[in-house]
């Protein structure tokens, strides 16, 4: 009888790893492995700091202009704690691709009209709680920015326009 397969809870940086590695212990495929983002972190680095650090309120305002974080060469980091799980079969299946933008600045998702997402079942309010995690999966795993510089995503999916969104 094939083991069941536990719900297991890792921090990471490298998400595409930690399923890959998730899978080769459960003897499962790679695609058949989920997560769950359970708490991002993430730390900044600037060429006037030696070492990354905790990226906070304070921090937050200090970068809220973009040309700063160009000047100062700020490098982000993002340490996540996900659960890894088997797959299950879900109303939402988004089929995508990713814009990167020309100096990988302005990522875009563009989401192909193949995807399922269940317009009629959930209310929007929860629909749209529901595309915004999913975002934040795709984002986390091709080590895109989560929770920060989101204003663009969340516009665009309030605005209904989720086939292409600019994370």
């Amino acid at each position: 009888m094939p083991k069941k397969t536990e719900h297991k809870i890792i921090k990471t940086r490298h998400i595409k790893e930690a399923l890959q590695t998730f899978a080769q212990e459960n003897f499962i495929l790679p695609s058949e492995c989920d997560f769950v983002i359970n708490k991002t972190q993430t730390y900044i680095k600037s060429n006037t700091n030696a070492s990354f650090e905790l990226y906070s309120k304070e921090i937050q305002e200090k970068y809220k202009d973009k040309e700063k974080i160009l000047n100062e060469h700020v490098e982000f980091h993002q340490l996540y704690t996900i659960t890894l799980m088997k797959k299950e079969k879900k109303d939402l299946e988004l089929e995508y691709t990713i814009d990167f933008s020309k100096f990988f600045t302005h990522p875009f998702l563009i989401l192909s009209p193949d995807s399922k997402i269940p317009y009629k079942s959930h209310q929007p309010v929860e629909l749209l709680k529901i595309l915004f995690r999913e975002c934040n999966k795709i984002k986390a795993y091709h080590k895109i920015l989560v929770n920060i510089f989101d204003e663009e995503m969340k516009k665009a999916l309030i605005h209904h326009n989720p086939l292409k969104t600019q994370f």
